[in-house]
C-alpha cells in the first residue's frame, strides 16, 4: 500500500485556455504523491513482467528483482536489477501488444454518466452482485462514447492538435477529465505544465500522482519560464525529478539563491536515477555547485545499483585515491578477471570507505570463499548512512551464509544472517527468516529460532509473510517439545489457508482443505459506493470508447483502495467483463494480499479452455497452478524471455512438443489460441513430471529455472524424493529466490484448485514428497 502526502505545485495563475502552449501562472496545484519514490509504468492492461523464467542459468546471470510485497523474489546471485518505483502487480507476464478486448456488453439500467448520475443509478441497484451476478457494465452513454474515443484515438496517433481541438469540443465534463488525464501521462512534450498540473488540481485522488508531477516537471523545464515563476511553482517544495531538480536549480541560481539551489541539486545528485542526458546537463550547468564528495556518493549509489559505467563518468570529478576506489569496485561489479588487482591499487586513504569492504566482501564470495567474505562481514558497519543500501549487504550476507551452510559451518552463517542491518520490511523478514532456519534446522536450538521466527509476524503484514512466522514459531515449538504451543501458532498460520506455509500447517493439524471461501459477493452498500467512485466512472467510459488498454492504472489504483471483498468483486467482475480476465485476477489478487475474503476470485476456474486436451493422468488442477503464476490466464501473454501464452512457453519446447502430439507447430497459435498453447503446455507438463519420476518439487523446479538446475540441486541438496530428505528443507535450499518462490506459489495454487475444481483433498505433503527416487 502507499503512503500519501499533500504536495503543491503552483503555477502562478490559472491558464487561461486549456489547449494553451506555453506555461502560465497558476494557482496552488495539490497532489499526493507517495513518501518513496514510484515507479512510472505505461498505461496497458497488461502489467509489468515477472522476472523471466527463462532457460537454465548461471549463478552470475540468475534473475534478481527488488519490489514489493511477500511475491517478491530475489536470486541469490547478486547481478543488475530492476529496481520499480511503482507497485509492480504479482506474477504478470507482459504482453507483446496491448490486448484487445472483447466488445463491451450492451448497457444496462446503470449507466455511469457522471458522479451524480451513478448515485442515482446506484440506488436502483440490485441487492447483492457476486461475481456470477449482474455487475456493472459499460454504457455507451450516447454520442458522448463516440466523441471521448475520437479524441482519445487521436491522442493514440499522437496527433495532440486534433487531440485538444476535439477535447474542447467535449461536452461532458467528466470526458474531458479522462482526456486530461490521459494527456498528463503521456509525457509527451506538446503538453504544457499548465495542463498537467490543472488536471492534477482537480484529481488529487487519481492513481500515479508522483508520475503526473514529474511530467510537469519535465514540462517546465522544457518551456524554461522566467526564473521567478519557477521559483514560485515549487512553493519550497523539492522536486521529484531530475528535470524538475534541474528547472528549480536554474531559476535559483538565477535569482541568486545559491544556497538553496545547491542544496536542491545535492539532493537529487545523491538521490535521483537519472538519463545519462540529465546527468550531463547537471555536471555541464552545476558544477560549480557540486562538491567531490556530492559525486562521491552519487558514485556509491551508483555502484551499489550496479550501475558500473554511469558511477566511472564521475572520476574525473574526485580525487585520484577515489577515481582508483571506483576502478575496483567497477572491477568486482563487472567480476572482472584483473579485479583483485584493482582492489590492490586502491590508495589506503580510500580503503576506509565501507563500500572497499563491500567489494571486498563480493569479490570473494563471486569466487566462493564463503569464509573470508564471512570475516570480512563480521567487520561490517551496521548504521544505514554509512551501509548506504543496507539491503545490498543482507544480498551478500544472505549469499554467503548460504555458503556456509552447505560447507558444513551453521553457527557462523547464523551469525552472518542475524548480524544484519536490513532496511526494506521484505528484507528485514527474509533475513530473520534465515537466521530462525538455521537456528532451528541446523542448529537445534528452538528458543534462539522462535525468537527471529516472532521478529517476522511482528514485521509481516500480508498472508504470505504472516503464515510463515505462524508455522516456523509452531514448528520452533514443537522442536522444543510444547505441543499445545505448536498447535496455537499452527492454528493462526491455518487461517491463511490460500498460502504454502498456512497450508502445511493445517495438515499438520489434521484438516484436509485449505478452507476455500465462498465467492464474494457485493451489497447494495458495496455497489451504491463503487458506482459513485469516479475512478470506476472513468473505467466504464474509457471501455466503452474502446481503450480498455489505457485502464490498468485505474485497476491497479482501485484494487489497493477500495475498503471491502464486495467491491474487489464488483471491479474484478467490471475486468471479466471487459474481456480482461487476466486484470480480473490481478485485482482480486491484490485484495486476497490485502487480508480481503476473495478467495474464490482470486483462483478464477474459468481460465483453461474445456477444449484442452490433458494427458492421462495429469491432474488439471497442476495445469491451473502453473497458469495462474505464469501468465495470470493471460492467453496474449509475452515474457521478456520470449515465452508466450496461458502456460508461458518457450518456441523451441512448444516446437517439440507439438510434434510428439502429432499437431502441426503454429507460433501464432500460442498466443492466440487458450486452447492449442494450454494442450502443449500441459503435454510439456506431463513431460516434465515423467521426466523426474513423479516429482512436482523438480518439475516445478525445473518449469521455473531449467531441468539442468533441478538436476544440480539433487546433488547439492539430496533428492527430495528420497523419504530421508526433508522435502520442506529441500525447497528452502534452493539458491535462487526466484525458484524457492515459485515452487511454494504453484504447490499452494495446486492444493486451492483441487478444492476449486472438486479433484482432491489438501495434500501439500504428500506433493512435496511426491516420486520415486532416480
Amino acid at each position: 500500500m502507499k503512503r500519501f502526502h499533500s504536495w503543491h505545485f503552483p503555477l502562478a495563475a490559472v491558464v487561461a485556455a486549456f489547449g494553451g502552449a506555453g506555461v502560465a501562472e497558476a494557482a496552488p496545484f495539490p497532489v499526493a504523491v507517495p513518501s518513496v519514490a514510484s515507479q512510472v509504468v505505461t498505461a496497458s492492461v497488461v502489467p509489468p513482467p515477472n522476472p523471466a523464467r527463462d532457460a537454465a542459468q548461471s549463478p552470475a546471470a540468475a534473475p534478481q528483482t527488488r519490489q514489493a510485497g511477500d511475491s517478491i523474489v530475489v536470486a541469490d546471485a547478486p547481478v543488475p536489477r530492476a529496481r520499480p518505483f511503482r507497485r509492480t502487480p504479482p506474477d504478470a507476464a507482459v504482453a507483446s501488444v496491448p490486448v484487445t478486448p472483447s466488445a463491451p456488453p450492451p448497457a444496462s439500467s446503470v449507466t455511469p454518466a457522471a458522479p451524480a448520475a451513478s448515485a442515482r443509478a446506484a440506488a436502483s441497484a440490485s441487492a447483492a452482485i457476486g461475481t456470477t451476478g449482474s455487475g456493472p457494465s459499460f454504457s455507451n452513454y450516447g454520442s458522448r462514447a463516440g466523441d471521448l474515443k475520437q479524441a482519445l484515438d487521436a491522442l493514440r496517433r499522437d496527433d495532440y492538435e486534433t487531440t485538444f481541438v476535439l477535447r474542447n469540443g467535449l461536452s461532458d465534463p467528466f470526458d474531458r477529465k479522462i482526456v486530461d488525464w490521459a494527456l498528463a501521462r503521456s509525457g509527451s512534450p506538446k503538453v504544457s505544465s499548465a495542463m498537467i498540473t490543472e488536471f492534477a488540481a482537480s484529481a488529487p485522488g487519481w492513481p500515479d500522482p508522483e508520475e503526473i508531477r514529474a511530467n510537469a516537471e519535465a514540462a517546465l523545464l522544457r518551456e524554461n519560464p522566467p526564473a521567478a515563476t519557477v521559483v514560485r511553482s515549487f512553493s519550497g517544495s523539492m522536486p521529484v525529478s531530475a528535470a524538475g531538480a534541474i528547472v528549480y536549480t536554474r531559476a535559483l541560481v538565477s535569482t541568486g539563491d545559491r544556497n538553496r539551489a545547491a542544496s536542491v541539486i545535492r539532493s537529487a545528485w545523491h538521490t535521483k536515477s537519472m538519463s545519462g542526458s540529465e546527468e550531463r546537463q547537471i555536471l555541464s550547468e552545476f558544477s560549480g555547485l557540486l562538491r567531490p564528495e556530492d559525486h562521491m556518493q552519487r558514485a556509491e549509489m551508483l555502484l551499489y545499483s550496479d550501475r558500473a559505467s554511469a558511477a566511472e563518468d564521475l572520476k574525473p570529478y574526485v580525487s585520484s585515491a577515489d577515481r582508483a576506489y571506483i576502478d575496483a569496485r567497477a572491477a568486482v561489479v563487472r567480476n572482472a578477471g584483473n579485479a583483485a588487482s584493482k582492489l590492490s591499487q586502491v590508495p589506503a586513504s580510500a580503503r576506509n570507505r565501507p563500500g572497499y569492504l563491500f567489494a571486498q566482501i563480493a569479490y570473494n564470495r563471486r569466487r566462493e570463499n564463503y569464509r573470508e567474505a564471512a570475516a570480512l562481514l563480521q567487520k561490517a558497519p551496521r548504521n544505514e548512512a554509512a551501509l548506504i543500501d543496507p539491503d545490498e549487504w543482507w544480498v551478500e550476507r544472505r549469499i554467503v551464509s548460504r555458503g556456509l551452510v552447505e560447507e558444513g559451518d551453521p553457527r557462523t552463517a547464523y551469525a552472518i544472517a542475524a548480524g544484519h542491518a536490513a532496511e526494506s520490511p521484505h528484507f528485514q523478514a527474509e533475513a530473520e527468516f534465515h537466521a530462525g532456519w538455521y537456528a532451528l534446522r541446523f542448529l537445534n536450538d528452538p528458543g534462539r529460532a522462535a525468537r527471529h521466527f516472532k521478529n517476522i509476524e511482528d514485521i509481516g503484514t500480508t498472508p504470505i509473510t504472516l503464515s510463515r512466522a505462524y508455522y516456523w514459531q509452531g514448528r520452533a515449538a514443537e522442536a522444543a517439545g510444547n505441543s499445545g504451543r505448536a498447535r496455537s501458532f499452527y492454528r493462526q498460520a491455518g487461517t491463511y489457508g490460500m498460502t504454502y506455509y498456512g497450508q502445511l500447517a493445517r495438515e499438520k493439524l489434521g484438516q484436509r482443505n485449505a478452507g476455500v471461501g465462498r465467492p464474494a459477493s457485493a451489497g447494495i452498500g458495496d455497489t451504491a459506493a463503487f458506482t459513485r467512485n469516479e475512478l470506476v466512472i472513468a473505467l466504464n467510459r474509457l471501455i466503452a470508447a474502446g481503450h480498455a488498454h489505457r485502464t490498468w492504472p485505474l485497476f491497479d489504483h482501485l484494487s489497493e483502495t477500495v475498503p471491502s471483498a464486495g467491491q474487489i468483486a464488483l471491479l474484478s467482475e467490471m475486468a471479466n467483463r471487459a474481456g480482461m480476465p487476466h486484470i480480473a485476477l490481478l485485482v482480486s489478487k491484490e485484495g486476497l494480499n490485502r487480508g480481503l475474503a476473495v478467495d474464490g476470485l482470486a483462483f478464477p476456474t474459468e481460465g483453461i479452455p474445456a477444449s484442452t486436451r490433458m494427458p492421462a493422468g495429469l491432474d488439471r488442477a497442476v495445469v491451473y497452478a502453473i497458469a495462474r503464476q505464469e501468465s495470470t490466464f493471460n492467453p496474449g501473454a509475452i515474457s521478456p524471455a520470449g515465452a508466450r501464452g496461458l502456460l508461458q512457453l518457450m518456441p523451441g519446447t512448444a516446437r517439440a512438443t507439438a510434434s510428439s502430439l502429432g499437431l502441426a507447430y503454429q507460433p501464432s497459435r500460442l498466443t492466440s489460441d487458450a486452447s492449442y498453447n494450454a494442450t502443449l503446455g500441459a503435454a510439456h507438463l506431463k513431460e516434465l513430471i515423467d521426466k523426474f519420476d513423479g516429482s512436482y518439487v523438480l518439475t516445478f523446479a525445473a518449469y521455473n529455472a531449467g531441468s539442468s538446475r533441478a538436476y544440480e540441486w539433487i546433488q547439492r541438496f539430496g533428492d527430495p524424493r528420497d523419504p530421508r530428505v526433508d522435502a520442506i528443507d529441500w525447497v528452502e535450499s534452493i539458491p535462487y529466490g526466484e525458484t524457492r518462490n515459485y515452487v511454494q506459489r504453484v504447490m499452494e495454487n495446486t492444493q486451492v484448485y483441487r478444492e476449486r475444481l472438486g479433484t482432491g483433498r489438501l495434500s501439500i505433503e504428500e506433493d512435496l514428497k511426491r516420486g520415486t527416487p532416480g
